[in-house]
């Protein structure tokens, strides 16, 4: 298979409009908004009844405590819309009030989620092809800044991608399961518990998939599920058939804080890890101060319930010592009436009433109104249209059709990239495809950032160069016609030209931060495979151990490694999509070492003495232009402003001189 096959993509066809007498765009919309209701509504099989549960309590920062809670309602689903007046928080009797209460999915905290999924024989078929499509839905519908581990298991437990944000590296991760083998399943468990555990300072889950039994382990359920109490790391598991033990999967999860879901058939598994997505966004994290006064040692009684007008609302509790460091003393509230007023002898000008809006004012708030009215029935309007076309190579190219519907789905839920990709078709007409082709270079070496594409950054100049010129269209109209026309140019250009000038940005920032992990990275690599690790193992330990911009394009060149590609083409793509001069001459003499036969030992050492040598030449470069650069704001800046400072005292003096003379 060639290099282009391997990384083809399905391309996107014109479709034409919609035949006469279908149901309006907004009665369509209506009716699937309905249905995904009463599909959302529908409970994914959860095991038990349980409404409030305890996953994390943290008071090593005390007197802050941050406690992590997961609440679900009657029907086991998750319990979203919940604030501080959700929760009523007590400490020995005392209640707590002021809290800080946030979901998982609104908070700041980047999840971890170590994935285990079961690649079996018995996993052979549809349900290994369904786990793998339900897998990649589940990592979509978490956060950016999430990340994710995938393992999998059979006989053996291995690692298949690390933690990372990357989705595209872990979709190829998925897709190169293969299933075969007996089944590890507490193994698999405690490797995934252990993993998420290595994430510090992140929200941790552990998320197992298995269609049977345990058949390989050489332990009991037990132990992995005490190393998950010990870590704090909740484990959900998804159970797929009927053979699945219901019993152990349940009580895994509800002596770790997590849940179970049972999925009858392959086609199920969709809505579960749906069900499981919600239910991971919607776990709570609670922050407080303890109201109670400090006394080293004593013992804390926390609990917390569902504020809710029953006799016995949903509860959890736990403890603390209070710890021998007594904490800083909080300043003390400001009572009612403390403050006084401070009488004014100046009187208090009446106002003056609002003064007329300019000419012209209700002409352009009007057309502004329209505009925003068109775009909005733009938006509806490519929401509606069906992708025919996506559902026709859905039924051919499964594999590759899903990944395209579910990108189309997370777009098309907001108006703004809809519009952007709309507009993106009328500007790639008036563009070369050289041109094109360079932005998409661009992108994809600024690492993609926010996820975007060549249509959404060809949509985003689009947007906002037109944005700003009707902004500078309507600013200019006061001074006249042609003033208006030349704010709207400037403006307009000058929206057009800003992504690209964020997008330069973001290329070189990370280039940077590339070319000054190298030698480090580099030497890490040597160490490593003159202690006797191949090359791609030390390769995997430098991604455990770092998370910056090169770990991750080594990430990414072990995923394309699994998926086939040759040593040679993975490192070539590499340095495609980080056009580092540095990281190219790497690559060349590591391929060059290869294929000759020499000490790859010897070639990382090397090669790490010669970065930090322009490392030094650069630092040497940039210290010689710091004089000239230093030029524009001494002569600007300061020097006016010390003129200023030494001749303005003799101004006065000068000027009564002259004065003199002239008498």
């Amino acid at each position: 298979m060639s290099r282009g096959d391997r990384v083809g993509s399905v391309r996107s066809v014109a479709v034409g409009r919609p035949r006469a007498g279908r149901l309006p765009a907004c009665v369509v919309s209506l009716v699937l908004i309905v249905l995904l209701a009463l599909a959302t509504v529908a409970p994914a099989a959860l095991a038990d009844d349980g409404q409030l549960r305890l996953i994390e309590d943290q008071t090593d920062n005390y007197p802050k405590i941050t406690v992590r809670v997961s609440a679900s309602d009657p029907g086991g689903g998750p319990l979203g819309g919940l604030d501080e007046e959700g929760f009523i928080v007590e400490e020995n009797g005392q209640r707590v009030e002021t809290l800080s209460v946030y979901p998982v999915w609104k908070g700041k905290t980047p999840l971890s989620v170590a994935i285990a999924l079961d690649v079996s024989g018995s996993m052979q078929g549809d349900a290994m092809n369904k786990s793998r499509q339900a897998a990649k839905t589940f990592i979509s519908e978490l956060r950016a800044i999430d990340r994710i581990t995938v393992i999998s298991f059979s006989n053996v437990v291995n690692v298949v991608v690390p933690f990372t944000a990357d989705r595209r590296v872990l979709n190829k991760g998925i897709d190169g399961l293969n299933p075969a083998g007996d089944t590890a399943l507490y193994e698999a468990i405690e490797r995934a518990v252990v993993e998420a555990s290595r994430a510090q300072g992140t929200t941790r889950v552990a998320v197992v998939l298995t269609d049977g039994e345990d058949t390989a382990s050489k332990f009991d359920v037990n132990r992995p599920i005490q190393t998950a109490k010990s870590a704090h790391v909740p484990i959900y598991t998804i159970g797929l058939g009927k053979d699945v033990k219901d019993d152990i999967l349940n009580r895994v999860a509800s002596e770790t804080s997590g849940r179970y879901f049972k999925a009858p058939k392959p086609d199920d598994l969709q809505q579960s890890f749906r069900a499981l997505a919600r239910q991971i966004n919607n776990n709570y994290e609670i922050y407080y101060h303890s109201p109670l006064a400090h006394e080293s040692g004593k013992k804390v009684d926390v609990v917390i319930k569902l504020a809710k007008d029953q006799a016995n609302p949903p509860t959890v509790a736990f403890s603390y010592t209070m710890p021998d460091i007594r904490p800083t003393a909080t300043p003390a509230p400001v009572g009612a009436g403390s403050l006084k007023m401070v009488p004014t002898s100046t009187p208090v000008q009446e106002r003056a009433g609002p003064e007329p809006p300019p000419e012209g004012f209700g002409t352009w708030t009007a057309a502004v109104t329209a505009l925003a009215l068109l775009v909005a029935a733009v938006g509806v309007r490519l929401r509606a249209t069906p992708d025919v076309v996506e559902a026709r190579l859905s039924t051919f190219v499964k594999a590759r059709s899903d990944s395209g519907v579910q990108g189309q789905r997370a777009g098309g839920s907001r108006l703004l990239p809809a519009l952007a990709r709309w507009l993106s078709r009328g500007v790639r007409r008036f563009l070369p495809s050289r041109q094109v082709e360079q932005i998409r270079k661009n992108i994809v070496i600024a690492g993609s950032p926010n996820g975007i594409g060549v249509e959404e950054f060809l949509g985003a100049r689009a947007l906002l160069g037109i944005g700003l010129a009707v902004l500078g269209f309507i600013m200019g109209q006061p001074r006249g016609f042609l003033m208006a026309l030349m704010f709207a140019g400037a403006l307009g250009a000058l929206g057009f030209l800003l992504p690209a000038i964020w997008l330069g940005g973001k290329m070189k920032a990370r280039q940077k931060e590339i070319f000054k992990s190298m030698s480090n990275a580099l030497d890490l690599l040597a160490i490593s495979v003159e202690a006797g690790l191949g090359f791609d193992q030390a390769v995997y330990e430098v991604c455990q151990k770092w998370q910056n911009a090169l770990t991750q394009e080594f990430a990414i060149m072990l995923g394309e490694l699994q998926m086939g590609w040759t040593r040679r083409d993975a490192l070539r793509g590499m340095v495609e999509r980080t056009g580092v001069p540095e990281l190219n001459a790497f690559v060349s003499a590591l391929i060059q070492a290869d294929e000759l036969g020499a000490s790859i030992a010897q070639t990382l050492t090397v090669q790490a003495d010669v970065i930090r040598v322009r490392r030094k030449q650069r630092a040497e470069q940039a210290a010689h232009e710091a004089a000239i650069k230093m030029l524009i704001p001494l002569v600007f800046l300061m020097f006016p402003a010390l003129f200023v400072v030494i001749l303005g005292p003799a101004v006065p003096s000068i000027t009564g001189s002259l004065g003199g003379l002239g008498k």
